[in-house]
C-alpha cells in the first residue's frame, strides 16, 4: 500500500516539475511510450457548440466499469497525461483544453473551462464520461498549476457527480491571485506565459480589463464556493505565485462551501516556489525535511484521499487533521526552532496581531511613534527596483537576499533590533501605511525580510498596491496630490520563526520590476500612457499617522483551540444513470445507494419548475434501484420537448442531471 502511495505522490511531483512549459514546442505530439502496456483509445469529444476536444482514455486491464480520474491540460496530452492511474484501478481520461494541440476551437485562457457565458467544456466532458459504459459513476480529478485551474473552474460549474479533487498550486481568483495582485499587473508572468503558449491574443483582452469587472467574474471561483460540493485536497507553497489562492480556496470551501465541500477539505502549505516540491532547495535557502511526503504523513496521502472518496475505503484519512503547514526558520542552524511540519485544525492558527511601527530613523518597533517627521523618496518609473526572487513563475523564485537594493534612494528600510528570543508569525502579513504623493497615481510595495546576523536580508513575503485601487479593485480612485491616505498592502500569509539574533525588516518602495508593470505615475488609463513622470512619494509615521507592519503572533493552543469541523463520509448515492437521451418516450433512471435511505426523485423543467414527482421520501434499501419517467407531468399530460433536470435526493446526499426530451 505504501509503495502505491509513493508512486502516486511521485507522479504528482513530476507533474509540478513540468507544469510551466513556456514554448508550444515543449510538448510536441509523439506516440505515448508509457502507454504501450495499457489500453488506450482516442476520442474527439463534441461540445455543445460543435467543437471537438482531443481526449485520451486509458483503461486498466480487466473488465469494467471503473472509477475515472479526469485530467485536463493545455500542455498537450501526448506527453502530458495520466495514463499511470490505470495502475491503481482507475480509467485515466486526459484532455487537451479548447484550442490547444489536438482540440478544436480558440484558446481563451481557461475562460471556457468552467461555468462561463459561452462554453462549459469541463462540465460537458464530465457529462460525456458519465454516459460511457466503462464509467461506474465515480469521477475524480487531479493536476497542478494550469491543470489545477481547470479543476477549480470545473468545480465552480457545480458538477455534483465529481467525488473529489486534488488541486496543486492553483489560484482561486484569476484577477487578484494571478493577473492584478493589489491592482498592479503581474506583467512578466502573464505576458510571458501567454506568449510562450502561443496565445498572445489574450494579452489585449487583459489590457482592456485592468479592473475587476464582469469580464473577470467568470474566473472568480471564490464567489462560487458556497455552491460547491466537492471535497478537495489543496497543495501550495509559501513562495508560489498562487500561494494565497490555495489558502483562500481551502478556507472558502472548508468554512463556507456547500454540502459535501464544507468540512471535507485538506491543505498543505510548504516552503516551495512554483515547481520546487521535489526538494528542500528554494531560492537561496535550503529547508530541511521539506518534501510533500512528510506533510502527507500528518494529514493523509494522496492515494488514501482517492481510495476514501472514490473506492469508499474506510482508511481513516478524514479523521486526521485537515491542514499541514511548514513553519520556516533559521536555515543556517539545524538546532534553531522552526523548519518543521505542523498539523492544524484551521488556518490561520489562533493568533493575535503583533504591530511593529515604522519609525523615522528606520526603526521597526512595538512602541507607537510620537512626533516624527515623514520620509520621502523619488520614484522614477524609468529606473525601477529590480525583482529579486519571490513568488514568480518566470525567472528566479523563492527567498533571495534583498540587501543589494537597500542602498537605492527609492527604497526605505525599517528594521527591528536583533531579537533576544525567537519570534513566530503564522498567518496574514499586512503593511498599513500612511502615504502621500505629488501625483494622481503611483504604486507602493512592501517586502518582509528575515535579516541574518551576516547581513543577508532573505525575502519572506511581499506585496504591492496600486494607489488608484486602494479602496476597491472594481473602481479607480485617484490621489489628491499632497493629501495623506491610509493604505493596506497584503503581503499574503506565511509561517516563519525569526530566530534569536535575527532582525525583522520591512522594505518600502514603489516598484518591483519586471514582475509587475511600472506605474508611469500619470494617472492615465492602464497601458495607454503617453509619458512617465517621477513621483515624490512620502511615508508618514507619527502619532496621528502611525504606519505599521502587522504580523500574526500565535496564541498558546489551549487559549483558543478553535472549532473542529467534522467531515462527512463518502456520498450515499454511488451512481446515477439515465437513458435514453435525447428522450423520445420513457426514461429509465438507475441509481445505487450505499445504505438504506429515504429517497426523493423529481423532474424539473429548464426554469426550475417541478414537472412531476417520481418518489417522495420513499425508503429504499442499499443497492441498485430503477425508476421510470414516462415523459408526462403530474397531471398526466405529455411534457413538451425541451431541456429538463432530474433531481435525486437521499438523506445526506443529492444529485442533479440534465436530459433532453424531443418529440
Amino acid at each position: 500500500m505504501r509503495s502505491s502511495r509513493r508512486r502516486v505522490v511521485l507522479a504528482v511531483v513530476l507533474l509540478i516539475l513540468v507544469s510551466v512549459p513556456l514554448s508550444p514546442d515543449a510538448t510536441q505530439e509523439h506516440a505515448p511510450d508509457a502507454d504501450r502496456d495499457r489500453l488506450l483509445e482516442v476520442f474527439q469529444i463534441p461540445m455543445s457548440d460543435g467543437v471537438h476536444l482531443h481526449t485520451y482514455v486509458h483503461y486498466p486491464p480487466g473488465s469494467g466499469p471503473w472509477p475515472v480520474i479526469l485530467y485536463r491540460t493545455p500542455y498537450g496530452i501526448s506527453s502530458d497525461h495520466i495514463g499511470y492511474v490505470t495502475e491503481h484501478g482507475y480509467v485515466g481520461v486526459s484532455q487537451d483544453t479548447r484550442g490547444r494541440f489536438g482540440s478544436e476551437g480558440i484558446d481563451r485562457m481557461f475562460r471556457d473551462d468552467g461555468w462561463g457565458p459561452d462554453h462549459q467544456d469541463g462540465r460537458e466532458t464530465v457529462d460525456w464520461i458519465l454516459q460511457q459504459s466503462w464509467c461506474d459513476g465515480r469521477i475524480g480529478t487531479l493536476g497542478g498549476s494550469a491543470r489545477g485551474i481547470t479543476q477549480n473552474m470545473l468545480a465552480a460549474s457545480l458538477p455534483d457527480s465529481v467525488r473529489c479533487m486534488h488541486v496543486v498550486v492553483a489560484p482561486a481568483n484569476m484577477y487578484e491571485h494571478v493577473a492584478f495582485p493589489g491592482g498592479a499587473f503581474r506583467q512578466r508572468d502573464v505576458e510571458g506565459w501567454l506568449n510562450g503558449q502561443g496565445s498572445p491574443h489574450m494579452i489585449d483582452s487583459i489590457y482592456a480589463h485592468p479592473n475587476h469587472d464582469a469580464w473577470w467574474s467568470w474566473w472568480d471561483t471564490e464567489a462560487r464556493h458556497p455552491l460547491e460540493s466537492i471535497p478537495t485536497y489543496q497543495v501550495g507553497g509559501w513562495f508560489d505565485l498562487f500561494a494565497q489562492g490555495q489558502i483562500d480556496s481551502y478556507n472558502g470551501l472548508q468554512l463556507g462551501g456547500g454540502p459535501g465541500a464544507r468540512g471535507n477539505q485538506k491543505l498543505i502549505m510548504g516552503p516551495w516556489s512554483h515547481g520546487s516540491m521535489g526538494g528542500g532547495q528554494c531560492g537561496e535557502l535550503f529547508f530541511p525535511d521539506a518534501g510533500v511526503g512528510a506533510a502527507e504523513a500528518l494529514i493523509g496521502y494522496q492515494g488514501d484521499w482517492f481510495d476514501f472518496w472514490m473506492h469508499e475505503i474506510p482508511n481513516g484519512i478524514m479523521e486526521l487533521p485537515p491542514i499541514a503547514y511548514y513553519v520556516m526558520g533559521n536555515c543556517d542552524d539545524p538546532g534553531a526552532p522552526g523548519n518543521a511540519w505542523r498539523a492544524a485544525d484551521r488556518w490561520p492558527p489562533a493568533h493575535e496581531p503583533l504591530l511593529l511601527y515604522l519609525r523615522a530613523g528606520g526603526g521597526l518597533s512595538p512602541t507607537p511613534p510620537g512626533s516624527e517627521a515623514p520620509q520621502s523618496y523619488d520614484f522614477d518609473p524609468q529606473d525601477p527596483v529590480p525583482t529579486l526572487g519571490g513568488g514568480n513563475l518566470i525567472g528566479e523564485s523563492g527567498p533571495y537576499d534583498q540587501s543589494s537594493t537597500f542602498s537605492r534612494p527609492d527604497v526605505l528600510v525599517y528594521q527591528a533590533e536583533p531579537l533576544e528570543a525567537p519570534l513566530e508569525s503564522s498567518g496574514p502579513v499586512r503593511a498599513v501605511l500612511y502615504i502621500a504623493s505629488d501625483g494622481p497615481d503611483t504604486d507602493f510595495t512592501a517586502k518582509l525580510c528575515d535579516v541574518y546576523p551576516d547581513g543577508r536580508a532573505m525575502l519572506v513575503c511581499d506585496g504591492i498596491l496600486r494607489a488608484r485601487h486602494r479602496l476597491s479593485m472594481e473602481s479607480e480612485d485617484f490621489l489628491v496630490p499632497g493629501e495623506i491616505y491610509r493604505i493596506e498592502i497584503d503581503l499574503w500569509d506565511t509561517s516563519i520563526i525569526f530566530d534569536a539574533g535575527h532582525r525583522i525588516l520591512l522594505a518600502v518602495s514603489s516598484s518591483n520590476h519586471p514582475r509587475f508593470d511600472v506605474n508611469p505615475n500619470t494617472g492615465e488609463p492602464f497601458m495607454q500612457h503617453h509619458s512617465m513622470r517621477v513621483a515624490h512619494n512620502t511615508i508618514h509615521h507619527d502619532s496621528q499617522h502611525a504606519s505599521y507592519l502587522r504580523l500574526s503572533l500565535p496564541l498558546p493552543p489551549q487559549s483558543s483551540p478553535g472549532p473542529r469541523i467534522v467531515a462527512a463520509g463518502p456520498r450515499v448515492i454511488r451512481t446515477l444513470r439515465w437513458g435514453p437521451s435525447p428522450l423520445h418516450g420513457a426514461a429509465a433512471i438507475e441509481f445505487v445507494l450505499a445504505a438504506p435511505r429515504p429517497v426523493s426523485l423529481r423532474i424539473h423543467d429548464a426554469a426550475g419548475r417541478r414537472v412531476c414527482t417520481l418518489a417522495n421520501r420513499r425508503l429504499l434499501g442499499a443497492g441498485r434501484h430503477c425508476l421510470t419517467w414516462d415523459g408526462r407531468d403530474a397531471l398526466g399530460r405529455a411534457a413538451p420537448a425541451g431541456a429538463y433536470y432530474l433531481r435525486l435526493e437521499a438523506e445526506g446526499d443529492a444529485r442533479t442531471r440534465s436530459l433532453v426530451r424531443v418529440d
